[in-house]
């Protein structure tokens, strides 16, 4: 019985899994940047929204706020950790593989009954227009975030 074949499965699935050199842990990078990013979004909305409330629970406001900003830091942080390790060609790639695999779970679970390539196009202007959305929520609520926030605490606008 040849083994040789079993082995290259094995290095394959093993490539898969553990990424070439630097991959894996840049993915992983990754990953903690979108959950840190996520939870430092949840965590000011919950901030400005307990800033309006009396003493006690307005401090906490401010402690939950202060925790967020650092999240924000450590997710920009872990950002730059993951560029360097991936550099910007690994990052693009896996950037894009993300999108296409949203892309394609959108095409096979929503159920349309246009043919399959105005779907794929129907699907990628989606995810683009999504993704567009998301970014420019999140830039939005960074630049009036410390203004909503001044106003929840002290009544005043800056």
């Amino acid at each position: 019985m040849d083994t040789s074949g079993g082995i290259g499965i094995n290095n394959r699935w093993s490539f898969l899994w553990h990424g070439r050199g630097r991959a894996k842990p840049g993915v992983s990078k990754l990953f903690w940047v979108v959950i840190r990013f996520s939870v430092a979004n949840w965590l000011w909305g919950t901030a400005v929204r307990l800033a309006h409330f009396q003493p006690p629970t307005k401090t906490a406001g401010v402690v939950l706020a202060l925790v967020s900003m650092l999240l924000i830091i450590w997710a920009f942080w872990g950002f730059g950790q993951a560029l360097l390790i991936l550099g910007i060609k690994r990052l693009i790639i896996t950037l894009g593989s993300v999108f296409i695999l949203l892309v394609t779970l959108n095409v096979l679970t929503i159920p349309d009954t246009r043919p399959v390539g105005a779907r794929i196009v129907a699907q990628l202007s989606a995810s683009v227009q999504q993704i567009g959305n998301a970014l420019s929520n999140w830039a939005k609520s960074a630049i009036q975030a410390p203004d909503d926030f001044l106003f929840a605490y002290s009544g005043q606008r800056a």
